[in-house]
């Protein structure tokens, strides 16, 4: 039966998490479990999603799901103490998604905004704001990429080319007591290219939009001890004139405006995996080199004010480059232990451009700004874990870990009058160089009673920031299954998020530093309900959130600048969730829905920007004869309005957005048995005009993209 991973399963096999193929002993009966590989252990454990798709999916659905980006183990899905999916290729693929974050558009209380310089806000669980692109922490085979200048990596690591992965796990819900912070509303965990038998693929991709893609990817055995993994993806596309509207701030007629929405991306990456057949020890070094160009990207909209300033010229641009580096060890001890060590570095230059307002006596007045900057990352870790045996009711694990972010030299500004042509430049944008040390100790635990029936999580992180100190985040859960296939969880966790140092520092421009920012703290209760059976999985969520001391940027009285970053706000968001998929006889139904409701309690004002209703649907079909596959996927969200009422005072009434809905339509042929995909995509099959909201407050929101088709081919050689 042709049919693809489930991405909804979160599937995984004890086997393949280990990094080998499965056995039909382990179909049958798995066997005693070997120390688990580490979340950042890139070979041995990354799961061979080409193994799991060779599979019936009877076999697929009987076996022990496994997961491992919401644990410090490897951990079945109904033991996991997280809200964690999984997302395959077969499953991106399968929805024509073309660049990372397309990729997560079929989750449940997840919502992603296009924004400055060609990046994406990520919202999770009702908080949508003009800070979205910050507190999530993004992760590339356990290297956390979320920068210093920004805590982020949405605005210019926000795409890994689609072909150079073999999954992606997403954590809705708190995750600093794995990961410290920026894990603040979830955790998005990239894991590049790595399969355990020989491999050659290639493949490409052309659309009416003239959307292009490339890609080659190879893995090599050299010996009967060495890996060699090699794959390279490319995209782009080209101008696509897409207009906006706005209302011209002087008389106020409707005036129009257009962007070009153009991109280039590049990523490469290669590894070399050290596993003996003979040996406790393993290893692999990696290396990434990631390249993106964005031109005519959203701009900063009204984020300053409530007119818009910037008319016909609300874009951004940017040119990014990143290169990063990282070699793993461990050796497995006896009584199921397993060390582990783990370095890292990496190195992004950076330089924007785009139109900015700085402030005057006589009110804003529009610039045109650039700003160039380079900043790096480096850390280690060292980690030493036990699982649990027939004899041992508790599995450990606990760690140390080192990081060090770096902004070089401050970088440069320059601000242009567009009235005069004079142009202003300064040196060290948000200052001079800085440098941010962590220290963190970190504890995973669990606990079994009653024979498996009750599992009891725990566990926690205690990090040292150079610049403010100690922050503590504990994790607790219970895990009750009754019977098989059933799982009741009651889950906390804290989440933290440290400020970023252009918050902290401000812009030179509009923004004011304050050296007294805290950082922000989140709460999370979750009640889930988990069924799973040989054709079905459905799992019911029901969430609360508490956010205290936000950093939220505040309007202020100054003569040099209008804003400033501080802790001032309140929130909560209350909401339930619900996933699920059904196959049988190649037919396939997806589904997932939430439904929450988000407020600023300081400001008594709703996070509008955040649909209130979020629903997919996917249903598809394999002719086995004909070795053709349809799947049509349908993404609803509703209760919306056009910009992010929290960050910007006086823009606290907004409109409403009607309700956005898209159809995609995905064909798959197999030409030549599993060598050779023949695919077509049609996006936006009924040809809705949708407006997604705006985080920077741009007038009406975001247009999107109009109906277009693409074809492509992928195959093995």
């Amino acid at each position: 039966m042709g049919v693809a991973t489930l991405a909804a399963l979160t599937l995984v096999t004890p086997e393949l998490a280990r990094g080998q193929a499965p056995t039909p002993e382990a179909v049958e009966a798995p066997a005693e479990p070997m120390p688990p590989e580490p979340l950042d252990a890139e070979a041995p454990s990354d799961p061979n999603v080409e193994a799991i798709t060779g599979m019936s999916l009877e076999q697929l659905l009987g076996l022990d799901i496994r997961v491992s980006a919401a644990s410090l183990f490897d951990e079945s899905s109904l033991d996991a103490a997280a809200s964690v999916d999984l997302i395959t290729p077969d499953d991106w693929n399968r929805r024509g998604a073309r660049r990372t974050l397309d990729a997560i558009g079929n989750q449940p209380s997840t919502a992603v905004y296009p924004t400055l310089w060609g990046g994406s806000g990520v919202a999770m669980r009702g908080f949508a704001s003009g800070n979205s692109v910050r507190g999530l922490s993004i992760q590339l085979d356990g290297v956390p990429l979320n920068d210093i200048v920004y805590a982020s990596a949405l605005h210019f690591s926000s795409n890994v080319e689609l072909p150079t992965l073999s999954r992606i796990e997403l954590i809705r819900g708190p995750g600093s007591a794995l990961y410290g912070t920026d894990a603040f509303h979830g955790v998005l965990a990239y894991r590049s290219f790595a399969p355990t038998q020989d491999e050659r693929e290639a493949g490409g991709e052309i659309g009416t939009d003239l959307f292009h893609r490339g890609y080659a990817r190879m893995s090599q055995a050299l010996g009967d001890d060495l890996r060699l993994n090699v794959a390279l993806g490319y995209s782009g596309l080209p101008d696509q004139s897409r207009a906006y509207a706005y209302t011209d701030p002087a008389d106020g007629t409707e005036g129009r405006g257009q962007r070009s929405l153009s991109y280039r991306s590049l990523h490469g990456v290669a590894s070399l995996v050290y596993t003996p057949r003979d040996s406790r020890w393993d290893g692999s070094v990696t290396f990434h080199a990631n390249h993106a160009r964005a031109d005519g990207a959203p701009g900063v909209g009204r984020a300053a004010d409530a007119r818009s300033l910037l008319e016909d010229r609300d874009t951004s641009s940017s040119n990014v480059a990143l290169y990063l580096g990282r070699a793993q060890v461990g050796v497995a001890l006896e009584h199921r232990m397993r060390v582990e060590a783990l370095g890292y570095f990496w190195h992004q230059d950076v330089f924007t451009r785009g139109p900015g307002t700085v402030p005057t006596f006589s009110g804003p007045s529009v610039s045109d700004n650039e700003t160039s900057f380079a900043q790096s990352r480096g850390g280690a870790r060292l980690s030493i874990r036990q699982e649990m045996s027939d004899s041992r009711r508790t599995q450990w694990a606990a760690g140390y870990e080192y990081s060090r972010g770096l902004l070089h030299d401050g970088g440069y500004q320059a601000i242009t009058d567009p009235n005069t042509g004079i142009t202003f430049r300064s040196t060290g944008f948000i200052g001079s160089e800085y440098a941010r040390n962590i220290h963190s100790l970190f504890l995973s635990a669990q606990t079994r009673f009653a024979g498996d029936v009750v599992r009891i999580h725990y566990g926690g992180r205690v990090d040292h920031y150079s610049d403010f100190g100690f922050q503590v985040t504990p994790r607790l859960g219970v895990v009750v299954t009754p019977i098989e296939g059933l799982a009741v969880k009651l889950l906390y966790g804290r989440a933290f998020r440290a400020p970023s140092v252009f918050e902290t520092r401000g812009d030179g421009t509009e923004i004011k530093d304050d050296a007294n920012l805290r950082p922000e703290l989140i709460d999370t209760f979750e009640l889930v309900l988990l069924r799973q059976t040989d054709r079905f999985r459905v799992q019911a969520t029901g969430f609360a959130s508490l956010w205290h001391d936000a950093i939220v940027l505040v309007p202020i009285t100054h003569p040099s600048y209008s804003t400033t970053y501080a802790n001032a706000g309140s929130n909560h968001s209350l909401g339930a969730e619900l996933s699920g998929s059904y196959v049988d006889d190649g037919f396939r139904v997806d589904l997932s829905a939430s439904y929450v409701r988000s407020r600023n309690d300081s400001a008594n004002v709703a996070y509008g920007a955040f649909p209130a209703v979020i629903a997919n649907l996917g249903v598809g079909y394999t002719f086995d004869e004909a070795r053709v596959s349809l799947y049509l996927f349908q993404r609803l969200q509703a209760v919306m309005t056009e910009g992010d009422p929290i960050s910007n005072v006086a823009l606290r009434s907004q409109r409403s957005l009607p309700a956005y809905y898209r159809a995609d339509l995905n064909v798959d042929w197999e030409a030549v048995d599993e060598h050779l995909h023949v695919y077509a995509n049609i996006r936006n099959l009924f040809a809705r005009t949708n407006q997604v909201p705006s985080l920077a407050n741009a007038q009406y929101g975001a247009p999107t993209q109009g109906i277009n088709a693409s074809i492509g081919v992928r195959g093995g050689f």
